[in-house]
């Protein structure tokens, strides 16, 4: 099954070969994965691409990670997408954009678009886990109707240094 999602500015298709790049590009951007993860080796970015790159089902334990695209342009600006929860009715969204797209509405318009077809899959609640300081994450996540449901204190190791992880959470009913 094909993977897509069209919003009004924005194309969302399953990851591919194609977008090897652009996701390299992401995970190697400092200031896009400050608040996320430590840096990854060349290795491990290429493990990432290589599990998402797997079909995706209701029943798939890996991410259905989404590239995205600038419908004017074609440029690719991130990725967002989710991956079930143990429990089964759960989604758990991530997103990562391109510092050059971040502040143009592209994470919160796309996300709107996976929290639809989450929904349309018959998942019930989605959530994400977003490192304390994140302030633009944390509206986007807002604007799409998410709440904080807890916070986990010094959960969350970044370059040997711990912060918070906010967990959000909002129904997809």
């Amino acid at each position: 099954m094909n993977h897509s999602i069209e919003t009004k500015k924005l194309s969302l298709n399953q990851l591919t070969e194609d977008n090897r790049k652009g996701f390299s590009s992401l995970l190697q951007n400092d200031d896009v994965i400050r608040y996320c993860f430590d840096p990854f080796s060349a290795k491990d970015i290429e493990d990432s691409f290589q599990t998402r790159l797997a079909a995706w089902s209701v029943n798939s334990e890996h991410w259905l990670c989404l590239a995205v695209y600038e419908k004017t342009t074609g440029n690719f600006v991130g990725t967002n997408g989710f991956r079930v929860n143990v429990k089964g009715s759960k989604v758990e969204v991530g997103f990562l954009f391109l510092p050059e797209y971040q502040g143009k509405g592209y994470a919160t318009e796309s996300l709107k678009g996976v929290l639809e077809y989450a929904r349309i899959l018959g998942f019930d609640v989605a959530f994400a886990h977003v490192t304390e300081g994140n302030s633009a994450s944390c509206r986007v996540l807002e604007k799409c109707g998410f709440v904080v449901s807890r916070i986990d204190s010094c959960s969350v190791s970044i370059n040997n240094l711990l912060h918070n992880n906010i967990v959000y959470e909002v129904s997809l009913d």
